[in-house]
């Protein structure tokens, strides 16, 4: 039987990224136009955990880098989700989005307007050697069309752990150095960020 992430490395990466699929309510009609489901297909939360993303990590640890939502974060879902996955939640951060004048971007929200997209940060095992605490947990950055996400956080994890093994699930754009998965994977190659 083929694994459910197959061709990704099994036991091979320090560094997981993650930018599920997530399925979303909204309160009208008028809001689907906007709703994730427009632009890809969407996974159940009870789909996204049975992922086995612990198959993934390096067997003397890894980081996973999860892309959440503020809804999710303010009732833990986010918690739930990385320990299914094996990890342990260790800490954050967010992206603020900006317009190409350099203002905060105007999204969607339940409550408040989302100008920032959170991250955690979660732990299996050791932290990589070589992990430079040198980061920061904000990273400023145009917005980038439905999803895509802004290229400066794979950046940021080369910077930190270079040459270490690193995978990017649900991935809508290769890089270098990743190894990439999902529905979208390579959708935006060579598109002009």
């Amino acid at each position: 039987m083929t694994h459910p992430l197959h061709p990704m490395t099994l036991g091979g990466y320090r560094v997981i990224l993650a930018d599920p699929p997530w399925s979303f309510d909204t309160y009208s009609d008028k809001g689907q136009g906007k709703s994730a489901s427009q632009h890809y297909g969407c996974m159940t939360m009870d789909d996204i955990k049975a992922l086995p993303v612990a198959d993934l990590a390096h067997r003397d640890g890894a980081i996973l880098i999860l892309w959440c939502t503020w809804p999710l974060v303010a009732i833990g879902a986010h918690v739930d989700l990385v320990r299914a996955w094996g990890f342990e939640p260790s800490s954050g951060g967010s992206w603020a989005k900006i317009t190409v004048e350099g203002l905060p971007c105007f999204g969607t929200g339940y409550v408040a307007r989302d100008a920032c997209e959170p991250f955690i940060i979660a732990k299996r095992g050791r932290m990589p050697l070589g992990w430079r605490r040198t980061e920061r947990n904000l990273i400023l950055a145009q917005r980038r069309e439905h999803s895509r996400k802004t290229e400066e956080m794979r950046q940021m994890l080369d910077r930190a752990l270079p040459g270490t093994a690193k995978a990017d699930l649900f991935s809508r754009e290769g890089r270098p150095g990743w190894d990439c998965w999902g529905a979208e994977a390579g959708k935006f190659d060579g598109v002009a960020a």
